[in-house]
């Protein structure tokens, strides 16, 4: 009982010494990266297994098209749209017409470095209310409306050759006539839409994740676990963040008083 008081005691020493919001929710971060779980509702049916990045594979009857809820990491969590397909759909994405076409430059050397075996287009609306607005309700969203495009990312992976994630670049151009939900941002002369176009810039993959994905019909249900984030939950309540993902502490600034 003593050691276990004296466990409690020196965590909340240690977590009065900084700020109490950055401290605590840098712990509520940590402990949601250890077991990422996510639910989904849409059509489909599929499903997969991950052990790391190097082992991602699953089978497809028919890709999932889905809204989820839950938590995947710290940039996709909360609600998300997504679009995922595992083998044997996997090599015949682009060919249907589901994806948008890759770049020139990168079009040679897409799979590169991963199997398309699993396949998956996560799409999180960062902009404010009606400034980032999906155009129609398919998945994956190619297309959208508003001053800022939605956060896309995309992950190709992986048998034994490691995953590949990249985010999804959007190019700019412009709406001569007032489509809505544009109408509701006040420019609707100066609407702004954004074209998907594939090949951006790469995403560490997570190499400590093992996972289970599982769609049927209408729901479905994902369930991680990550050993690496554990040890960096257990290290955090002692100041110690290994996978260096701690919110800073807020900057304060003291009050200049007049020289007397």
């Amino acid at each position: 009982m003593r050691p276990l008081l004296g466990l409690v005691l020196a965590l909340a020493v240690v977590g009065c010494q900084t700020t109490p919001s950055s401290y605590f929710r840098s712990r509520a971060g940590d402990a949601l990266d250890v077991i990422p779980v996510s639910f989904g509702y849409g059509h489909g049916l599929g499903m997969s297994f991950r052990a790391t990045s190097a082992f991602h594979v699953g089978l497809s009857a028919w890709p999932v098209r889905a809204r989820r809820l839950g938590y995947d990491d710290r940039v996709v969590r909360g609600v998300w749209r997504e679009y995922a397909a595992s083998f044997p759909w996997t090599f015949y994405l682009e060919e249907n017409g589901e994806l948008p076409p890759v770049p020139v430059e990168v079009r040679e050397s897409r799979w590169e470095k991963g199997v398309p075996i699993v396949y998956r287009w996560q799409s999180m609306r960062a902009a404010p209310q009606a400034e980032g607005t999906f155009s129609r309700g398919s998945i994956p969203d190619v297309l959208h409306l508003g001053r800022h495009p939605s956060y896309v990312r995309e992950s190709i992976g992986a048998l034994l050759i490691p995953e590949v994630r990249r985010r999804v670049d959007f190019r700019e151009f412009r709406l001569t006539d007032a489509v809505d939900p544009m109408s509701s941002s006040g420019t609707p002369d100066a609407a702004v839409a954004w074209q998907a176009e594939r090949g951006g810039e790469r995403i560490a993959s997570d190499w400590d994740r093992f996972e289970a994905d599982l769609f049927v019909g209408f729901v479905g249900l994902r369930f991680g676990l990550r050993p690496w984030q554990l040890v960096d939950f257990l290290a955090g309540w002692f100041q110690f963040d290994p996978a260096g993902d701690d919110l800073p502490a807020p900057v304060t600034f003291e009050a200049d008083t007049p020289d007397e």
